[in-house]
């Protein structure tokens, strides 16, 4: 596909803006995959990712609707979607509240699974091209030290029977999900995940928050990205 001629609207979240946490709050790195990619191939793409964004969310925005409304038909439509990380996360407030209790993640992966099965069709239906973007993995370790900050950890640790990497496991479970989704519904693919997986240096990728890649991080994803660009 001529990405010149092309239509592209990237629909994610944080780590699709370059953003990783510190102290809470999020920071910008100096660039971001997607930056790198615009630069490498002098082209511009629409960029409708925001901070906490889950495929839910989304969905009960209309936002997939809203972006059909607004593209021509007759021209090549590339939509870049890469959601399910906020949606694997858990209301950790909640958890700490009730350990005892049986928590679900912010979109339950049966829901999940669901809402993007529905969406790639509708997108599909409508003569878009869809690729799809696996999730980086996570750092269970540092990611426990920001869930600190948010909420009473032995409690959390409690709901985690003593075992943070639930946290890991469950990610990895969206993770397959949208690999899933993918060849169900025909859709292109970038394995972010299992490149870096392969990495013996993994932990130097991600951010101090565990969830968010680094600028080294970023910069790997624009080599993916490239490599399946120019196959």
């Amino acid at each position: 596909m001529d990405l010149r001629n092309t239509n592209i609207t990237l629909i994610g979240d944080s780590i699709s803006k370059g953003l990783y946490l510190q102290k809470l709050k999020p920071v910008p790195l100096e660039q971001s995959a997607l930056k790198i990619i615009e630069n490498e191939y002098d082209i511009k793409i629409n960029c409708l990712s925001c901070f906490g964004q889950t495929l839910k969310r989304a969905c009960d925005k209309k936002i997939f609707e809203n972006y059909l409304s607004t593209i021509d038909a007759k021209q090549n439509n590339l939509l870049v979607l890469w959601l399910g990380g906020n949606d694997a996360d858990f209301n950790w407030k909640e958890v700490a509240a009730a350990p005892q209790e049986n928590h679900e993640p912010k979109t339950p992966i049966h829901e999940f699974e669901e809402y993007l099965n529905n969406t790639l069709k509708m997108l599909t239906d409508a003569n878009v091209k869809v690729v799809l973007l696996s999730l980086p993995p996570i750092d269970s370790e540092r990611y426990f030290e920001v869930i600190g900050q948010i909420a009473d950890k032995e409690k959390v640790l409690q709901f985690f029977n003593n075992d943070i990497s639930v946290i890991y496991r469950y990610q990895e479970r969206y993770s397959r999900a949208i690999v899933q989704a993918a060849k169900n519904n025909n859709c292109s693919l970038i394995d972010i995940r299992n490149e870096f997986l392969l990495r013996r240096d993994l932990r130097s990728l991600l951010a101090g928050d565990g969830i968010h890649p680094n600028q080294q991080g970023q910069q790997l994803i624009a080599s993916i990205i490239k490599k399946k660009i120019e196959e």
